[in-house]
């Protein structure tokens, strides 16, 4: 099981749940988990639900990877992506930390996952 904090609407309350996904994709979430990325879940107010994986400090958090999806069957695809992408990025050597190893390289681009400044 993956485990995902559900931000609830209209407040942002929150709550933990688990998604159960084949054994190579909980595999490498753990492994994602382990790296310090979070799992964290929210169905928008148009209906469509985020998927995110998030690191750094609670205080200052940023994106490691996202999906978003309609609610319905879709949201099982969803997951598995948003696991895959963030193990890509971690095993890439895109850290959660925001750092990597490529920064002498002009040719690599993680403007995406750098904390904002």
């Amino acid at each position: 099981m993956i485990p995902f904090t559900q931000y609830l609407r209209p407040d942002g309350r929150f709550t933990a749940v688990h998604i159960d996904r084949p054994q190579d994709i909980e595999a490498k979430a753990a492994e994602v988990v382990a790296a310090g990325g979070r799992f964290e879940a929210e169905v928008l107010n148009t209906g469509v639900v985020s998927f995110e994986v998030v690191a750094g400090d609670s205080d200052d958090p940023f994106s490691v990877a996202i999906e978003l999806c309609e609610n319905g069957p879709a949201v099982l695809d969803a997951v598995d992506q948003l696991v895959r992408d963030a193990y890509s990025r971690i095993t890439d050597g895109v850290f959660v930390d925001g750092s990597d190893e490529c920064d002498a390289d002009p040719e690599c681009d993680t403007r995406d996952l750098e904390a904002p400044p």
